[in-house]
């Protein structure tokens, strides 16, 4: 799966972002609070929209080792979830991703929480999961307080709320268990039964 950079460019109504990069970026799902799904930028329009070429390509599936590398008798290594379009072997992914602050926030059918320069499309950080997928529709932004600094939040499918330092990438040790909240508890799921995720 390839994600290139696209029209993802908005106005922003959240704190913590300078005033200068409001109208450039798309702080959360949607675009704003009301989820409005709208950028005002005009700089890329119908007149030439047929003349944009691909500024940067991002892999989302990591590589992968040769099987020689891997050693005789070890399994070629996982191809993603499901057969993926016509069979290619890489997983879907429907993330929305986030820009904000001039970084690019997204998740990764491939168990990877990534941070992107949006203008190269080079990773500033990886946080690779544990357990589980991070939610296959992206990530939330967090501007912080003044003890905690702005943070990247996201669920898995296996039930766990994260919360990653913005700028490195590192689970907030004073979030949960050392960055992580297992949602699959009683006072959570309320009498339901089955689990979140």
């Amino acid at each position: 799966l390839v994600l290139a950079l696209g029209l993802r460019d908005g106005v922003l109504a959240q704190p913590g972002v300078s005033q200068t990069t409001r109208s450039k970026e798309w702080p959360t799902y949607g675009h704003d609070p009301g989820g409005m799904r709208f950028s005002p930028l005009t700089q890329i329009n119908p007149a030439h929209v047929s003349q944009l070429q691909v500024a940067w390509v991002y892999h989302m599936r990591p590589p992968q080792p040769p099987a020689a590398a891997a050693g005789p008798g070890t399994a070629a290594p996982a191809q993603g979830r499901g057969r993926g379009r016509g069979g290619s072997g890489f997983a879907a992914s429907e993330t929305t991703p986030l820009v904000v602050n001039g970084v690019m926030y997204i998740t990764t059918p491939y168990g990877r929480v990534v941070a992107l320069d949006p203008t190269t499309g080079k990773e500033v950080w990886v946080f690779q999961v544990p357990a589980g997928n991070p939610s296959t529709r992206g990530v939330e932004y967090w501007p912080g307080d003044a003890k905690v600094p702005p943070q990247i939040i996201f669920g898995t499918g296996n039930g766990r709320l994260y919360s990653l330092d913005a700028k490195t990438g590192v689970p907030t040790e004073t979030f949960g268990d050392k960055g992580s909240l297992d949602m699959n508890t009683p006072e959570i799921l309320g009498g339901m039964t089955g689990t979140v995720g």
